[in-house]
């Protein structure tokens, strides 16, 4: 992601960065976790993440951007169900 690349490849800032979100009935939680190679970096962190999401509201995605996550999405889909039909048969 762009977030990871600016944070972790370019600022070198933590050495892992992950996004997920969860489904809470009306609503939605969604979480960025990093690892922040020194605690001191945590304030430069914070606003690289606010200003990539600032970033996002006002451009919003490529349609690369866009693509990939159709692809990891259905990716992920085959993948579960896969899971369940090996299931299946066990």
């Amino acid at each position: 992601s762009r977030l990871y690349k600016s944070i972790v490849n370019e600022m070198h800032l933590a050495t892992s960065l992950s996004a997920s979100s969860e489904e809470l009935f009306d609503h939605g939680l969604f979480m960025i976790a990093v690892e922040p190679k020194r605690v001191e970096d945590i304030p430069a962190i914070e606003a690289q993440v606010i200003k990539e999401i600032e970033n996002l509201v006002k451009h919003g995605v490529t349609e690369k951007e866009l693509s990939r996550a159709i692809k990891q999405t259905e990716v992920s889909i085959y993948s579960m169900l896969e899971n369940l039909q090996n299931q299946a048969y066990e």
